[in-house]
């Protein structure tokens, strides 16, 4: 496959949402985990790759990569790493007793994550304004009206306050479904967009699709030994109105689903803050009301 000899394909998993090919392969009788990408973003990859490695030196569960590059035919970037076995997390939020495992290892693991100080900053603020100005003209491009003034006043009015912020390695994708469980043992997995950033995104961008409330509600309360800083939820709406707005678009390009389906979770959104009345949503702490867990 493409100028990759060296491995022997074991399996290829579908694509699914993602552009990402990944294969399990073999060499030498060892398994591991083939990526592919688009040639196109390898910028962005390797500067994930290079955090991967520091979070395995400092002790972190990420896979090991051994390899990447980029192949001859010119369209494709890959990565070989690491085969993680086990059971995917979303697959084990089964009753509160798991939830409340899960949620406190998990919150204890971020923590380690966003502690590692790689003497890198950014500027969040500048970083923010322009992917959420970015995705507002994006959607004006393409003739989406998802007419929501509420959302946009609530950004310009508070975006300030992520100026002069730390930063940190962070996942970039963290939820329940990219957390392997083997024997109790987590591991973290589909970091390619593992990058230096606020480590608060992890704990607020995926909360906000509101699939695994309870799961949410023990990792914040962990993260933060159960005293929840005020500002945590300004933070959490402002990256949320930024998740919500990249769902639509996620919604509007792909077969299976609907702009229905984008515009449905920026509804709910704003009704468990009533239009950012209350900072801190309704389903924090009172997650019965909400309809997943599995």
């Amino acid at each position: 496959m493409y100028s990759i000899n060296r491995y022997k394909i074991i399996k290829k998993f579908p694509l699914g949402g993602s552009s990402v090919q990944k294969y399990i392969v073999e060499k030498d009788n060892r398994i591991f985990l083939l990526r592919l990408y688009d040639i196109r973003f390898m910028d962005g990859r390797y500067r994930a790759f290079n955090n991967i490695r520091i979070l395995h030196d400092n002790g972190i569960a990420v896979p090991e990569i051994y390899d990447f590059g980029e192949l001859s035919d010119n369209k494709h970037g890959y990565a070989v790493m690491d085969w993680i076995d086990g059971v995917s997390l979303d697959n084990l939020l089964s009753d509160d007793s798991l939830i409340n495992k899960y949620g406190k290892i998990m919150a204890e693991e971020l923590f380690k994550m966003h502690n590692i100080d790689t003497k890198e900053k950014i500027d969040i603020f500048d970083k923010f304004i322009k992917s959420f100005n970015k995705k507002i003209n994006k959607l004006k491009d393409i003739n989406i009206d998802y007419t929501s003034s509420v959302l946009e006043s609530f950004v310009l009015d508070n975006s300030k306050i992520l100026k002069e912020l730390d930063t940190s390695i962070i996942h970039g994708d963290f939820h329940p479904g990219n957390i392997v469980v083997n024997d109790s043992k987590v591991c973290f997995i589909d970091l390619d967009v593992c990058k230096n950033d606020f480590a608060w995104i992890d704990l607020s961008t995926n909360a906000c699709n509101l699939d695994y409330p309870k799961f949410y509600t023990t990792l914040i309360n962990e993260y933060f030994n159960n005293n929840v800083p005020n500002d945590f939820w300004l933070i959490y709406n402002l990256y949320g109105s930024l998740y919500c707005l990249d769902y639509i678009l996620y919604c509007s390009r792909m077969d299976n689903k609907t702009l229905e389906d984008g515009t449905t979770v920026l509804k709910k959104f704003l009704d468990y803050s009533d239009g950012f009345s209350s900072l801190k949503p309704k389903w924090f702490d009172n997650s019965k009301i909400l309809r997943k867990e599995k």
